[in-house]
């Protein structure tokens, strides 16, 4: 197996108001890698709504199919395991999480491979006799299960989904998987190819279907559930919506300071045609809506033309400026065709007062750790784009179960120049996490600057966490697992096939780090209570209690209402200088005011909260 901890492709950032770019490093994946989400399909599930002509799971056989080698040593092969991953495989491939789990097909390059052997293999079904649905003008797909996940990009290897109606002289076919990469890959994920058009022409009593692999020494192919299915006439569907404007990191932002927020240009999406006819002139439709003020703006066009099992990126101008704190979701139509329930889609951001975030928390069940922990310097970082002049005062991050406890870890807040290359060293300032930090469902912990940094509109800034030895005191943070290749999030360090030391960004994952705009004029002194500060205020969602101590004590906090009834308890061990936060979930509580009372020794202080959801 090709042992590296890294893999790398080349990109370019641009950064607004400079003409000048800088080749940079994709960063895909770290150690421990092949990292996966959640099921997903391509397409609609047209298999609960349709009829289907054939099916085999391989669950006690090969179902007639035929596994063959035409060179190499790898071929398909039947599997209740998947993979033979090596012990102490950095990069361990998962089995396939198919929806029928008995058994399934494997083709294993990565065990049976050899470097510099080419590799080509195929999995071939019986003739199957399809003429009643052709000859009734049922548009076909084959669709199945599988995970794949590439090596390198560009690829070095090629998967095919072919159709024969000659006995397997002429194959026609379409290839699937390509450039997918290693990082956020689905499983099962469902693929779905129009077999209409593959045969068109042909003798459809006489129809076979088979998978071909191309390459040279990889990871390989695991496949499961291949059906000949009805598709639908036409079915378009909202696929994935996101926003844009002139800054190409607004998209990726989950919070907004209120100062911070740009026009909202356009709103586009990815529209799929799962049909098994070409569609056209189909109108799309946009709307805005404010959780408080309602619908604020709309917009419209038509999709032209967009043929069977295609996919086209479609932008609608709406040009909206958020102008107040509350949460704006984009919503995009489709025209009603065939199939109801997938013709729209949407996407959400909040406006705040002080936050800035790309982060959106995840549900527990996707809750995700991103580590570096390789030998000597490294960082984990986001980017974010300053649209008017503000003084930053505090950097807040929610950490993972690896980072070392006690150790001096240093917040670093850097400008970037002409491109991600090229960075200059605005702030640098050493703190420590406890096990409290770094526990599951921890909240943010929150690290006020020694000095507020005034940053300037129109620039870009990384804020990031640096361990000057990654290999003895790990980087550990929490993110969310639904990444969307943002370009929001950075890493230093020695990555890719050649341990480049260098900046790296456009990751799938965003890491949990967010900056607070609040005035430094909130944070007050209070003896060995150094800082509290309650925020948001009025809280909506959560309710968070800051604060630090000036000697390592314990302290007592109590969430009470107004009639003094205690609603929760804490008790933390604090560490000297150590700005600790309490995150509370505020969806139980009726609206009203409430108060958190800390204690330290003697002293003891109170805070008063407003829930208003």
């Amino acid at each position: 197996m090709k042992r590296i901890y890294y893999m790398a492709a080349a990109m370019t950032l641009a950064v607004a108001g400079n003409a000048q770019t800088s080749e940079i490093q994709n960063h895909v994946s770290s150690k421990g890698a092949i990292s996966t989400v959640p099921g997903n399909q391509v397409s609609a599930d047209i298999g609960t709504r349709s009829t289907i002509y054939y099916t085999a799971n391989f669950d006690t056989s090969w179902n007639g199919w035929t596994a063959e080698i035409q060179s190499g040593n790898v071929g398909f092969e039947l599997t209740t395991t998947g993979h033979a991953n090596s012990a102490g495989s950095s990069f361990a491939i998962p089995a396939l999480a198919s929806t029928s789990e008995v058994q399934w097909v494997v083709l294993d390059s990565d065990a049976k491979g050899a470097s510099g052997t080419e590799e080509n293999a195929t999995l071939t079904s019986p003739i199957l006799d399809l003429s009643e649905p052709v000859q009734n003008g049922v548009p076909l797909a084959i669709t199945f299960d599988q995970f794949f996940a590439e090596w390198t990009d560009p690829v070095d290897e090629l998967a095919y989904v072919e159709a024969s109606t000659d006995s397997g002289v002429t194959w026609h076919g379409v290839t699937v998987n390509d450039g997918v990469g290693r990082d956020n890959r689905p499983n099962p994920e469902r693929i779905y190819v129009n077999l209409t058009e593959l045969i068109a022409g042909g003798d459809s009593s006489q129809v076979q279907i088979r998978f071909r692999w191309y390459g040279s020494w990889n990871y390989g192919w695991q496949i499961d559930n291949v059906n000949i299915e009805e598709m639908a006439n036409f079915d378009g569907e909202v696929a994935h919506v996101w926003r844009e404007r002139s800054d190409f990191l607004f998209n990726s932002y989950w919070e907004i300071p209120i100062t911070q927020a740009p026009n909202l240009d356009t709103v586009s999406a990815i529209f799929m045609n799962n049909g098994g006819f070409e569609l056209k002139d189909f109108d799309v439709a946009v709307s805005v809506v404010g959780s408080t003020s309602g619908e604020v703006a709309t917009g419209s066009t038509t999709i032209a033309s967009l043929g069977s099992l295609k996919r086209d990126t479609v932008g609608v101008p709406v040009g909206f400026q958020p102008t107040t704190q509350e949460t704006f979701t984009t919503h995009v139509y489709l025209s009603n065709d065939e199939v109801a329930g997938n013709d729209s889609g949407s996407s959400s951001f909040q406006i705040t007062e002080y936050h800035y975030s790309h982060y959106k928390q995840p549900t527990a069940e996707n809750e995700s750790v991103w580590n570096i922990n390789h030998e000597g310097e490294g960082s984990i970082g986001s980017v974010f784009r300053i649209v008017a002049d503000q003084d930053l005062h505090f950097v807040e991050f929610k950490f993972g179960p690896g980072m070392a406890l006690g150790a001096d870890y240093f917040l670093m807040i850097k400008e970037v120049l002409t491109g991600i290359q090229d960075v200059s060293d605005l702030y640098e300032g050493t703190f420590q996490v406890t096990a409290d930090d770094t526990s599951r469902g921890a909240g943010w912990v929150s690290f006020p600057l020694t000095e507020p940094q005034a940053l300037v509109a129109g620039n870009y800034y990384i804020a990031e966490i640096l361990s000057y030895d990654a290999q003895q005191d790990p980087i550990s943070i929490r993110t969310n697992v639904d990444g969307n290749g943002d370009r929001s999030a950075t890493a230093y360090g020695p990555f890719g096939t050649n341990k480049l030391v260098n900046r790296f960004y456009g990751w799938q994952f965003t890491p949990a780090i967010r900056l607070n705009f609040e005035p430094v004029s909130s944070v007050e002194d209070l003896g060995s209570l150094a800082s509290i500060r309650c925020f948001p205020n009025p809280a909506s969602q959560i309710a968070t209690l800051s604060y630090s101590t000036t000697e390592d004590a314990i302290v007592d906090i109590i969430l009470s209402d107004a009639t003094g009834r205690e609603i929760e308890n804490w008790t933390v061990h604090n560490l000297a200088g150590e700005v600790h936060a309490i995150d509370y979930n505020v969806a139980g509580l009726e609206n009203g005011v409430y108060f958190f009372t800390i204690t330290e020794g003697l002293n003891s202080t109170t805070r008063k909260v407003t829930i208003a959801k």
